[in-house]
């Protein structure tokens, strides 16, 4: 999609997007949050989707704003803090 194309698409669609990818992006970590935690409840649903869809939120503004480059280098930096220094600080 050119630019030009881009700029006839209103704002409201590229929101309601990015809201609905970030839902998605919660419930697909939903699966692994469950397996460490070791059980599902309404609780680990409400920590999965709050946590992993205000990234989610963020990611989608970064592809929106900046190109997929931008999305997958934050995506990358995030797992790395969260799974390699702050796990370590704990283990």
């Amino acid at each position: 999609m050119t630019k030009k194309e881009k700029e006839g698409i209103p704002n409201s669609f590229y929101y309601i997007a990015i809201f609905l990818t970030a839902l998605l992006f919660g419930l697909g970590h939903l699966p692994s949050n469950v397996q460490i935690l070791g059980e599902f409840s309404l609780i680990i649903l409400i920590r999965t989707l709050v946590l992993n869809g205000l990234l989610g939120l963020w990611f989608g503004y970064l592809y929106w704003k900046k190109g997929l480059e931008y999305a997958m280098i934050a995506h990358m930096s995030a797992d790395f803090f969260i799974h390699v220094l702050f796990m370590s600080i704990f283990y």
